[in-house]
């Protein structure tokens, strides 16, 4: 809101380092055991004032060969435009705990494992940044393979608490909300985290 004023575009990501490529228009056809890397890119117009939202749903659909079965991958952000404050840039990491893999934008894992997200949050610009909310979900046929870690530091002066779920049990899957207390300055790095476990 106001309408017209975002628009998203998803961009091929052969390499899995996070910047774009081509742009992605149509179906790709994958074989068993690819790892898809995309970049979805969000840009916001003039009418774009302090805020201004977006929604952004993203479904992956897998079609699959010899079968009617699909399917659905999805995850939903929200976009919210502000001024005169800090410009946050966030990144968020995987890795299998299980395996003891190395930490990276993306990972494998099979029924069982534990997976760690890290959702690191950094002031790039120039002015503090305050009342910062994060916004993430379990990953589909995943749950939480222990409560999170809640309040957290992140950087100096600013602490985060998970208020989504209200409960925050072993097993949960669905959104997670973190809503952060404080002041972010300019050069802070921080992140909060999260495990979930591979569903059978």
């Amino acid at each position: 809101t106001p309408s017209d004023t975002y628009s998203a575009a998803i961009y091929s990501d052969p390499d899995c380092d996070g910047a774009p490529d081509a742009a992605i228009n149509s179906s790709t056809s994958v074989v068993a055991g690819q790892l898809i890397c995309i970049v979805s890119r969000v840009s916001a117009g003039a009418g774009a004032g302090p805020g201004s939202s977006f929604i952004y749903a993203l479904d992956a659909t897998t079609s699959f060969d010899g079968t009617p079965v699909t399917h659905v991958a999805a995850n939903i952000d929200r976009v919210t435009s502000g001024a005169a404050s800090g410009v946050l840039t966030l990144s968020k990491t995987v890795k299998n705990a299980t395996a003891n893999s190395a930490e990276g934008t993306s990972n494998l894992g099979s029924a069982g494992d534990v997976l760690t997200y890290r959702i690191q949050i950094e002031n790039k610009s120039s002015a503090a940044a305050s009342d910062v909310i994060i916004y993430d979900r379990t990953p589909p046929y995943t749950s939480l393979s222990e409560p999170v870690e809640t309040p957290v530091s992140v950087g100096t002066a600013l602490s985060c608490a998970l208020t989504v779920p209200a409960s925050n049990t072993t097993g949960y899957a669905g959104p997670l909300q973190w809503n952060c207390l404080g002041s972010y300055p300019p050069g802070s790095v921080g992140s909060v985290s999260f495990g979930v476990k591979i569903d059978p």
